[in-house]
């Protein structure tokens, strides 16, 4: 009895003294895994230091890509990144927004080119009318966005759009129809394009009206403007016939199938036409 009791005894010494030594190698691997790991850290601190301190990473030469109304030269004042800055280092974020503040910028991206050129991308807005809000002018880009205010520095040739605000009010619905035409127009390959067209003018009840450069008034209405622009084409050709020597006349488009045309002294619309002047198509 003794014995067999003496002889588990010393079984379990053994194994604890056993279990010792493997938690023990256990530990030392442990610290030894951490030491190796913040040596590797501290190595590679030290490397990126010095890589982003390395005179060979500074930035000497930038490059603007996709100027069209700012030069290379405004981007990079813009920007504000000197040559002692480090390309590695540089804080993306912060020369985006500084790009971006000016009005003509829609979007910028940054790109590198080691060892130290620095690219810049960028997108500028493309104005497609200037809109009219109580004296002042303000362009317009395709997505219908009020960017900038017209200065006496900006050689623009586009169309005016007009009646679009009430009260100080951006009437949202209006500039949707008006930007829906312009696109149209901008693709146009017929009469009218955006280079016949002078005024866009807004109103609640007649919609979207248009003023062209040769006397034509055409009144659109809202929705729908490729149907009614190529039913224009036909209109324009029997008046030819009709009235070779027409200046200014009314259009209304506003319902395909039934044209209305009305000769007019002054090229505005101003409500109902006088019947003795007018015909249909």
């Amino acid at each position: 009895m003794r014995r067999a009791f003496r002889r588990k005894l010393e079984i379990r010494k053994y194994r604890l003294k056993r279990r010792g030594k493997t938690i023990i190698a256990d530990i030392v691997r442990s610290i030894l895994l951490i030491v190796m790991v913040m040596f590797t850290s501290v190595i590679l601190i030290f490397a990126f230091n010095f890589a982003v301190n390395a005179p060979c990473f500074h930035v000497r030469e930038t490059v603007v890509r996709g100027c069209r109304e700012l030069t290379e030269k405004e981007v990079i004042l813009l920007g504000a990144v000197k040559s002692s800055q480090s390309l590695l280092a540089l804080n993306e974020d912060v020369i985006i927004r500084r790009i971006k503040a000016n009005p003509w910028i829609k979007s910028v991206s940054l790109g590198r080119e080691l060892p130290d050129r620095l690219v810049v991308q960028i997108q500028e807005r493309s104005p497609i009318a200037v809109i009219k809000q109580d004296a002042n002018l303000f362009l317009v880009d395709r997505d219908g966005v009020i960017f900038k205010k017209l200065g006496n520095n900006d050689e623009i040739d586009l169309p005016v759009l007009t009646g679009l605000y009430k009260q100080g009010k951006l009437d949202e619905y209006l500039l949707k129809n008006a930007r829906d035409l312009l696109n149209e127009l901008s693709v146009s390959k017929s009469f009218p394009t955006l280079d016949n067209v002078s005024e866009i003018k807004g109103n609640e009840a007649l919609g979207i009206t248009v003023f062209t450069d040769n006397g034509l008034c055409l009144i659109l209405g809202t929705d729908d403007y490729r149907t009614k622009l190529q039913r224009l084409m036909p209109v324009l050709e029997d008046l030819e016939q009709r009235q070779p020597k027409s200046r200014f006349l009314d259009i209304d488009l506003r319902n395909p199938s039934k044209v209305t045309v009305s000769n007019k002294n002054i090229p505005a619309p101003k409500g109902a036409s006088d019947p003795q002047k007018e015909y249909k198509i």
